[in-house]
C-alpha cells in the first residue's frame, strides 16, 4: 500500500491570505521586522523566516524562533472563524481523498508547522483524512528536502513496510517535485497553485495534473482505479 504525502496550501486548500496575515502579525511582534510581500509557495515556515532575516546570525534567529512559532499559532487560531468561512477546498479534493482512502495511506508533507497545519485543515474538516503521526512538517526541518526521509522513518517505525519507491509526494510547486526526486520517491504535481502546468512540467514530475478533478489519471498512476472514477 502506497504512502501519499500531501502538501496543503495550493494543493488541498486556499486560505486567501488569512494564514499569511497571521504569519506577518507574529513576525512583526516577535522579530520586530515587517515581512515583505514575496512568494512563499513551497517554502517551509522556517525558511521564510531565515530568508527574510538574511542579514541576521542564525543564533539570533533561533533565539526567538520557538516564540515566533507559538505566537503564529495563536494568531492563526484567533482567525479560525475566518478560516472556516473563507478557506476554499480546491477542486476535486474531497473526491480524491475519499476514493484513495481505502487503497492508500494518506499523510502530509508540508512547509507548515504541524500545529498550524492542523488549524488550517480543522477549519475545513479535512484533518480526519490523514495519519498525522506519519507526516513531515516545517517544524521538523526548515529544509524541505529533509522531509520525505522524516515521513518514511515515522511510517516504518509504526510498522509500515514500504520504501521510498512506495512514497508519493503530491504538491503544487517545484519544491514538492524536487523533495520527492531527491529522496527517490514519486512526484505528482498539481497545477492548482501559483505555478502553471507549463512551469511544473519543466521540473519533470512523474505525473502532472491540471487539478485533482483528474482523479481517474491519479488512480491509474497509483494502480488503484475503481469503478466510481471511471
Amino acid at each position: 500500500m502506497k504512502l501519499l504525502l500531501w502538501d496543503i496550501d495550493g494543493t488541498l486548500i486556499r486560505s486567501h491570505g488569512r494564514s499569511l496575515e497571521a504569519f506577518k502579525a507574529a513576525f512583526q511582534r516577535v522579530y520586530e521586522v515587517d515581512l515583505p510581500l514575496s512568494s512563499t509557495a513551497g517554502k517551509t515556515d522556517g525558511l521564510i523566516v531565515r530568508e527574510t532575516l538574511h542579514s541576521w546570525e542564525e543564533a539570533a534567529i533561533l533565539e526567538r524562533l520557538e516564540q515566533f512559532y507559538a505566537v503564529y499559532e495563536g494568531e492563526l487560531q484567533a482567525r479560525f472563524e475566518y478560516l472556516q468561512r473563507e478557506t476554499t477546498i480546491l477542486h476535486g479534493v474531497h473526491s480524491a481523498l475519499s476514493h484513495l482512502q481505502p487503497h492508500t495511506i494518506q499523510s502530509l508533507l508540508t512547509g507548515n508547522l504541524q500545529r498550524t497545519a492542523k488549524i488550517k485543515l480543522d477549519a475545513v474538516d479535512l484533518s480526519r483524512h490523514f495519519r498525522w503521526e506519519w507526516g513531515a512538517f516545517g517544524s521538523d526541518s526548515h529544509i524541505r528536502n529533509d522531509l520525505v526521509p522524516v515521513a518514511l522513518q515515522r511510517a516504518q517505525a509504526a510498522g509500515w513496510h514500504g520504501t521510498f519507491d512506495d512514497v508519493v509526494v503530491i504538491g503544487d510547486t517545484p519544491f514538492d517535485i524536487a523533495c520527492a526526486k531527491i529522496a527517490g520517491a514519486c512526484s505528482v504535481a498539481v497545477a492548482s497553485g501559483k505555478f502553471s502546468r507549463e512551469q511544473l512540467s519543466e521540473h519533470q514530475p512523474d505525473l502532472l495534473l491540471e487539478n485533482l478533478g483528474e482523479l481517474a489519471q491519479l488512480q491509474a498512476f497509483l494502480g488503484v482505479a475503481d469503478e466510481i472514477a471511471r
